[in-house]
């Protein structure tokens, strides 16, 4: 699938010249490279380490994360994140990537995140986050990419595993039908619940949507779908953020709810259309 969707550059054809310019080893294949900026949990959130901001390439042998003097263009949103030393720099074997997934903020914000199966100089722990620029940067010389979801989507191409979060997933029109066909024949309104199982946003308010499923119990019916198993699902009814509740009546969507939002809030809106 790499070689049908993504530019590639071997040790014969690119030469180290700078930060951005990975310097491979013979036979070794480049596959993509993202301006990121390292960053830690903070509450339900997180923020961005000063000093660490890298250029990151992704080859089918490592990943390398090159210390940057970069300027992003101004409007990346990094304010606050230094420039990462010269002696920053490192490497991660491909061997040792457990798993490439999303990980979301409470504001929604995307964060890629890399787990490792052991330990790797100079990282403390066996989790990365690195939040990626979203906005161009100048200079380029390599096949760059802006966002979180396609520096895991690349990784989990290079590892082999399903890709959850590529352009190219077809519809399961049985998952898809089952829905459609759940909320057809509900004899009351049906509140869908699309949530993710690496948000954090969504763990916060899981209990929430179940409170109100126990509160409105007989008057509405809960109908859960974890949009990681169910990637197509999400895609066909058009839900791109997590958590969004969708709120159906005769078949027919009647509210949208997308992040968390207050109890009290939700139980103001489902009365006033549980009244109608």
């Amino acid at each position: 699938m790499l070689n049908s969707i993504l530019p590639t550059q071997t040790s014969d054809s690119i030469a180290p010249q700078s930060p951005q310019m990975p310097h491979l080893q013979s036979g070794e294949t480049h596959y993509a490279s993202f301006v990121v900026f390292q960053v830690e949990p903070q509450g339900l959130g997180y923020k961005t380490l000063h000093n660490a901001q890298y250029w990151c390439h992704l080859t089918d042998q490592r990943l390398l994360f090159a210390a940057s003097n970069l300027q992003v263009l101004p409007g990346a949103g990094t304010s606050g994140a230094g420039t990462a030393p010269a002696d920053a720099s490192f490497e991660i074997p491909l061997e040792a990537i457990a798993q490439f997934k999303v990980v979301r903020s409470l504001n929604l914000k995307p964060y890629a995140q890399i787990h490792l199966k052991f330990p790797i100089q100079p990282l403390p722990q066996t989790t990365l986050t690195v939040a990626v620029s979203a906005i161009p940067v100048s200079e380029l010389v390599v096949p760059v990419y802006y966002s979180a979801q396609e520096l895991v989507m690349i990784g989990k191409d290079i590892l082999g595993e399903d890709n959850r979060f590529g352009a190219t997933v077809k519809p399961d029109t049985a998952d898809v039908a089952r829905l459609q066909a759940a909320i057809a024949s509900s004899s009351m309104p049906v509140l869908v619940d699309f949530w993710a199982s690496d948000c954090k946003p969504c763990q916060v308010f899981e209990p929430i949507v179940d409170e109100l499923a126990a509160q409105f119990e007989g008057q509405l019916q809960l109908i859960k779908v974890n949009a990681f198993q169910e990637v197509a699902t999400a895609m066909a009814f058009g839900i791109d953020c997590f958590p969004t509740l969708v709120l159906f009546k005769d078949g027919n969507v009647i509210e949208k709810v997308t992040g968390v939002a207050p109890k009290i809030a939700l139980v103001k809106l489902l009365n006033q259309h549980l009244a109608i």
